[in-house]
């Protein structure tokens, strides 16, 4: 299937025509004569076994379906640099399938772009395009890879070429080397400096732009990179005797036995580069810096807070040093809050040598942007949620207050959402200094309505209406900020909170499905049980709206069980998409009211960012296995407001069903309660234009035949047999 998403008119609406075409990826595998040698990334070696070479291209064979399409998962292609763009895949496949899976599935990694690629017999070249924000930028290496999976494609494909591009914005900038001392000329004003704990310890420690840790010295803690002949020097000291399991275990997913060496061994000799300030969350940089060792060594990289302080995979990956001079050069989009690269010496049992590492020039520079304070605005109600960074209104100064009014008197200047910053001069720059308000209770239309405040790149500001609208910002010991509309909507005033006093009777099946079985539990023998999901059974409640990242809701019932069970609850775009984790409950067979107020989150616990909008909880029902009802009573879903009894919206109404979505059993999808599962097969079964008691007749007449072409009428719920469930599908229709 050829899928083609063409947002090339609304990009040129958002980024003007001064736009050019950027490459990020291009590689034709007809040319390569190494395997993984254009920068595969994770995963790669250990599917090996799948992938060669030949004159076609990236070949792939797989003979039986693995348990899970994931079970083949990797990173095959090296990783694109800006987060925010909208990339355009162009790929060049065909393929020999044997199964009747007939696509792979190929993504950057959190979301479903460009999502089943389709394979013919001869090459064709396929085109996706889509606005990917990756959410693993700061976890993972390899962030903004592509995640290929195969586990279920029997038979062959084959890869030919690959391109990756995204459109960019020119925008004349000026860069600064923020690096202090980066070329080794002097010594360290504070060569004491060094990191405690993941903190700056000693007066300027955040100046030392190289820091340095070597296994046994110093108690363990990074310091102030030592100089030797105009260049930074870290000797490697032997982890002896090297740290190892004391008992057999699991970590990372990967199995270990007792005396296995820890990966601990890796990161006890590391080297930094430190900067004088944590970057903004998406913040364009440019690194570079030249480096060798007295033997070859392969170094693998990180994103550290401050130095010792874990962030994540970063962007600079695994460099193979040499004993001679090398200069790395590459830019891309900062993970937020990232001050240091860590470099770990400790990779193929490097641990156990003496290995010296040397580095110079080091440099990293950022955009030159006009400092001081910046508002941005947008009303995403009228259809365009563009902002233009470029005319962003400046705050000024008004005593020791910081005051701008963006919007003005005519309704399309009116704004409902805002961005504020700290630097202004690229989109870029505008978005990685932003500050995120403290909604702890609602924004208001009231001057002295203060709210705090603290950075965090990427951050808009909600208003509660359209509208001109007044900001101030205090900025002192306690960062302060207050609205005030000058023109606009009428001010939202509270409502009471809404109470669906529906009691909900969820009845949850026995568990007996696993993945990689039958869809079916009729498929099943009947003694067959297994494993399954504790999403097998599900109870969902739906808001009337998408919820935005920072709102903060409050979620209120009554709820019990027919036996004591756990019920794990994920937070889901519609119901069956899921997004992330929320909290867990026990239900009881006794009566018991539940009280959650839950800031609806940007981010998943483990860190990846949220594709797309929250708007349903689901309620996982088979977490036990066994058949279970689950009552659900006097649901409340609503905006937190100071005010006891009130909110500034109720997210589900009061009366009726519709917010409320049911799936009962494996292999199954989600129905609204009110209008009940979506009608399988086709109830006129003897095909005579009409529903009716002739039907069910028909049906009747059939049970216990043979399923034929003759009398496939009959089997009217389409799940391949004649039987009373038949009759059942008939007879619903017709009332």
């Amino acid at each position: 299937m050829k899928k083609l998403f063409t947002l090339l008119a609304l990009l040129t609406c958002f980024l003007g025509a001064n736009a050019i075409e950027v490459v990020d990826v291009e590689i034709d595998f007809t040319t390569q004569e190494t395997l993984w040698g254009w920068g595969a990334g994770w995963n790669a070696d250990a599917n090996s076994d799948y992938f060669d070479l030949d004159g076609d291209g990236l070949h792939f064979t797989l003979g039986e379906a693995t348990a899970n399409n994931y079970d083949i998962q990797l990173q095959p292609f090296p990783s694109v640099k800006d987060l925010d763009a909208s990339y355009t895949v162009e790929i060049t496949v065909k393929g020999n399938p044997a199964g009747d899976q007939t696509a792979f599935w190929l993504a950057f990694s959190g979301s479903d772009t460009p999502g089943w690629v389709e394979t013919t017999a001869s090459f064709e070249t396929l085109t996706f395009t889509d606005v990917v924000n990756n959410p693993n930028a700061q976890y993972f290496a390899n962030s903004g890879s592509l995640l290929l999976q195969a586990g279920h494609y029997v038979g062959e494909f084959w890869i030919k070429s690959i391109k990756i591009s995204h459109d960019e914005k020119v925008q004349d900038v000026e860069w600064e080397n923020i690096l202090a001392n980066g070329d080794a000329s002097a010594a360290w004003e504070n060569p004491n400096a060094q990191t405690v704990n993941d903190k700056y310890d000693g007066e300027g420690a955040e100046l030392v732009s190289a820091y340095s840790k070597e296994y046994g010295y110093n108690e363990n803690n990074p310091h102030a990179a030592f100089i030797e002949d105009g260049v930074f020097v870290c000797k490697t000291n032997p982890v002896d005797p090297p740290l190892v399991w004391e008992e057999d275990g699991e970590q990372w997913g990967q199995q270990h036995s007792a005396g296995d060496p820890k990966p601990d061994n890796t990161w006890q000799n590391q080297f930094w580069i430190n900067f004088p300030r944590p970057l903004g969350d998406g913040e364009p940089v440019k690194l570079s810096f030249k480096y060798k060792a007295s033997e070859p060594a392969r170094v693998t990289t990180q994103d550290h807070y401050a130095p010792g302080g874990y962030l994540g995979g970063g962007k600079v990956g695994t460099l193979n040093f040499t004993e001679e001079w090398q200069t790395y050069e590459d830019s891309w989009d900062a993970a937020s809050g990232v001050q240091s690269i860590a470099f770990n010496f400790g990779e193929d049992q490097q641990y156990e040598k003496d290995i010296i590492f040397y580095f110079d020039d080091l440099s990293l520079q950022v955009q030159k942007l006009e400092e001081g304070w910046f508002v941005a605005g947008t009303d995403p109600d009228d259809g365009d949620p563009a902002y233009d960074f470029d005319n962003a209104v400046k705050f000024e100064q008004e005593g020791e207050d910081y005051v701008a009014t963006i919007g003005g008197e005519a309704e399309d200047t009116w704004v409902k959402e805002i961005m504020i910053s700290t630097r202004k001069g690229t989109d870029k720059g505008f978005k990685s200094a932003t500050i995120k308000v403290d909604t702890e209770s609602p924004i208001t239309n009231d001057p002295e309505d203060w709210h705090g405040y603290e950075a965090k790149g990427k951050s808009t500001v909600a208003l509660p209406v359209r509208g001109a609208w007044k900001i101030r910002i205090a900025v002192g010991d306690e960062n302060l900020i207050s609205f005030e509309k000058i023109y606009g909507e009428e001010d939202i005033e509270p409502v009471e909170i809404a109470v669906n006093e529906n009691e909900l009777v969820i009845k949850g099946v026995e568990r007996k499905y696993t993945s990689g079985e039958a869809q079916n539990i009729e498929d099943l023998p009947e003694d067959y049980v297994a494993d399954g999901q504790p999403w097998d059974n599900q109870f969902f409640i739906k808001a009337n709206r998408p919820l935005k990242a920072g709102e903060i809701t409050i979620i209120e019932f009554d709820y019990l069980a027919t036996t004591d069970a756990k019920v794990s609850v994920q937070a889901h775009g519609d119901p069956g998409d899921y997004k992330t984790n929320m909290f867990d409950l026990n239900f009881t067979t006794e009566e018991q009211p539940f009280y959650q107020e839950w800031e609806v989150p940007e981010k998943t616990p483990w860190g990846s960012a949220i594709q797309g909008n929250i708007q349903s909880m689901a309620f996982n029902m088979a977490e036990i296995k066994e058949a279970c009802d689950y009552t659900i009573k006097n649901v409340k879903w609503y905006l937190k407001y100071p005010e006891e009894g009130m909110t500034t919206e109720n997210l589900i109404d009061a009366e009726s069903t519709d917010n409320f979505w049911v799936k009962i059993g494996a292999g199954t999808s989600p129905y609204n309660w009110t209008t009940g599962p979506a009608k399988k097969g086709n109830p006129d079964a003897n095909n005579d234009g009409k529903i009716d008691i002739g039907d069910v007749d028909y049906v009747i007449m059939n049970i216990g035949e043979d399923l034929t072409e003759a009398n496939a009428g009959a089997d009217a719920n389409g799940d391949g047999k004649i039987d009373v469930a038949d009759a059942d599908f008939v007879i619903e229709a017709i009332e």
